[in-house]
């Protein structure tokens, strides 16, 4: 997506040269860099949102492994256990939710809603905040339900080395 869109803009500034409205390599060329660094922005936030749409998603269908996983190697989550690290965030949801085994037992459901994403994207493009509001269901058929989840949850996301 990125060349493509980076390939898109090129065209139009090609157009406008041809067209004499700007004529200056330069300028072009400075363009072109604002250019990329908009479309790299973009992506960033859209990343992040991925990101947490997996959260729910592993979360809903107890993928516990997949859903730790998404944690950093430093990575923390606030839960009401307390901070917790990616083995104890693994385990927790293994144990707690799934019932000891991955997926969720016979009868469990868990939807986990993820709404009203804000994502802010550090200057340097190098780390973001995101909120969003969450609403969770814990249920078993035909014996209980609640809401032990319904908050605003608050993500910190810092570039790795691999640029992801």
């Amino acid at each position: 997506m990125h060349r493509s869109l980076l390939t898109l803009a090129a065209g139009c500034l090609v157009v406008a040269t041809v067209r004499g409205t700007d004529g200056d390599l330069s300028t072009m060329q400075q363009r072109a860099d604002r250019l990329e660094a908009l479309i790299e922005r973009v992506e960033a936030v859209s990343a992040i949102k991925r990101l947490q749409y997996a959260y729910g998603h592993y979360a809903e269908l107890g993928l516990w492994h997949d859903f730790a996983d998404l944690f950093a190697d430093t990575g923390v989550g606030h839960y009401t256990t307390g901070a917790l690290d990616r083995e104890q965030i693994r385990a927790l949801f293994l144990k707690e939710v799934g019932g000891g085994q991955l997926g969720l037992a016979d009868g469990r459901i868990y939807p986990h809603i993820s709404m009203q994403p804000v994502v802010t994207l550090a200057a340097d493009g190098q780390s973001a905040k995101g909120r969003w509001h969450i609403m969770a269901i814990l249920g078993a058929y035909e014996k209980s339900a609640s809401w032990p989840a319904a908050s605003t949850r608050t993500s910190t996301c810092a570039r790795t080395a691999s640029g992801r």
